[in-house]
């Protein structure tokens, strides 16, 4: 929806509500593009114009009469939230970003805006968690896995576990192709008793008698194993399956 009439207009031109007003201008900045953006500008205008409306706001509704004092109104109710843990200060600043955001599409300029989210808030967000991470609790991973076991939900259980162990997403481990998944752990093992193998080497010229001491059983060398000995017994180095027989 493009302008309707002059730019002066309730809500600038945008419409009567300032619940649609909002969205409206971001779709006409983006240029009909950039949905997530928008959606997500338009998600947290949306938490401003609830806030507008209520008793703790100004009771407006008209973007018009939205000033400065009440983007800092806005900033210290959000930032009384962050106090009492209703709210992330991480939240807050994009919340406040995104009424700039949407203010200056409806307005058509910058003049009514908070220049610093973080200063305004009197906050700066941390990278540093300070909680453990949804379904990474152990203790809670495992209440869930009894009360499935409880219920008969074994399958339920082992795919919980799987995500847990593995770091899958719950749809990876739903469709997890469990035989390809042996088969890679077996690659990994023998892929690791190659390395382990080629170490040895470097000390131990004799690789042979460190095969026979580890039992080492990689699929070439057992496919190998009658015509190594057979090399070995003749007390030549023969090449075998592309190797020279030790």
């Amino acid at each position: 929806m493009a302008l309707v009439g002059r730019r002066d207009g309730r809500n600038f031109g945008y419409g009567r509500q300032l619940s649609y007003a909002g969205p409206q201008a971001l779709k006409d900045m983006f240029g009909g593009g950039h949905y997530g953006t928008v959606k997500a500008h338009s998600d947290r205008w949306q938490a401003f114009v609830k806030w507008c409306r209520s008793e703790e706001g100004p009771g407006i509704n008209d973007a018009r009469r939205i000033d400065r004092k009440v983007l800092a109104d806005y900033a210290a109710y959000l930032r009384d939230m962050v106090k009492r843990g209703d709210l992330a200060v991480s939240t807050a600043q994009n919340r406040l970003s995104s009424v700039n955001r949407t203010m200056a599409a409806l307005r058509g300029d910058q003049y009514v805006k908070l220049p610093s989210p973080s200063k305004a808030l009197g906050m700066k967000r941390s990278g540093v968690r300070q909680s453990v991470p949804q379904g990474q609790d152990r203790e809670q991973v495992n209440q869930i896995v009894n009360a499935l076991c409880s219920q008969h939900q074994l399958r339920a259980a082992a795919i919980v576990l799987l995500a847990l162990a593995t770091g899958m997403r719950l749809r990876e481990a739903i469709l997890a192709d469990l035989p390809r998944l042996r088969c890679l752990r077996i690659a990994l093992h023998n892929q690791g008793l190659r390395f382990r193998e080629q170490a040895v080497r470097r000390v131990h010229p004799s690789v042979g008698q460190y095969r026979r001491a580890c039992h080492w059983r990689s699929p070439r060398c057992l496919a190998n194993r009658p015509r190594r000995q057979k090399a070995e017994d003749q007390g030549g180095r023969h090449r075998v399956g592309g190797q020279h027989a030790s």
